[in-house]
């Protein structure tokens, strides 16, 4: 889906992840059943790696397809974060008695924000009522599951400091996971370009779209895309390789250009 509105979100979720960066650690320590206790650094690196990953998939959603499994995982997002503006930080708020940060923010940026997006995506039919339903809780299910492993990873590499609070090294780790992920997009996307190229199914890549022009087809990989053109003029079967969220990465970006190209088929 093409829309830059949708960079509201990733935005939205800054300043909401930056209130909580700010004062849920120490809130956390009594917070009871609402939030275990969790150190300063392990948590600003969980809140640091989820609030990069809203600006990748808002990015893959913009540059793919509508209907993808990137407007999927961004309304799955949008989603999760307006239900926890109400579990816990309002509930936490009524019940303790006394303010769960990330309350102010999540009801002035993230519920405006995300109510809107979900309702211009589903009126616009880019995405339809149950698979959202499913994507949401999916994706609830797994960040429920991932934040216990960006806390672990966190406090990991507070020890590899010898327990000092790195804000480099933190930096320094999520710049190589970001630049492995485009590393192996532009390994992955050469593969299987190649590989249609001679006629063979892609290995990395699902199939997501199927045209109606007599058997051209898309598939999406990781931060690319493939479409296999068919019943061009003259015999001619079409190959063509884009990498989306490109401008994320521009020194990659730089280093594996899109590519496309024909192949005269037999018979």
């Amino acid at each position: 889906m093409t829309d830059q509105i949708q960079w509201l979100f990733p935005i939205a979720l800054t300043f909401h992840n930056l209130e909580e960066w700010i004062w849920l650690p120490g809130w956390s320590r009594k917070a009871g059943k609402f939030h275990g206790a969790v150190g300063e650094f392990e948590f600003r690196f969980a809140v640091t790696v989820l609030t990069v990953a809203a600006y990748v998939i808002t990015a893959l959603s913009i540059s793919d397809h509508e209907g993808s499994v990137s407007d999927y995982l961004f309304a799955g997002y949008c989603a999760a974060m307006l239900i926890n503006v109400i579990m816990p930080h309002l509930v936490a708020t009524l019940v303790m008695r006394s303010y769960a940060p990330g309350l102010i923010t999540g009801a002035l940026f993230i519920a405006p924000v995300t109510i809107c997006l979900l309702w211009r995506l589903l009126s616009t039919g880019t995405v339809t009522a149950v698979p959202l339903i499913i994507w949401s809780g999916g994706f609830i299910v797994m960040i429920v599951g991932i934040i216990p492993v960006l806390f672990a990873l966190g406090r990991k590499l507070r020890s590899m400091g010898g327990g000092k609070y790195s804000i480099s090294r933190m930096v320094l780790f999520l710049l190589c996971i970001y630049l492995a992920f485009f590393l192996f997009s532009w390994g992955f996307g050469g593969i299987d370009y190649e590989r249609l190229r001679q006629g063979r199914a892609p290995l990395f890549a699902v199939k997501t779209a199927q045209y109606k022009d007599g058997g051209s087809i898309r598939y999406s990989g990781l931060f690319y895309t493939l479409v296999e053109w068919d019943q061009l003029p003259g015999g001619i079967r079409g190959v063509e390789l884009t990498y989306v969220g490109g401008l994320l990465c521009p020194l990659i970006g730089s280093l594996r250009a899109d590519r496309s190209d024909t192949v005269k088929v037999d018979g």
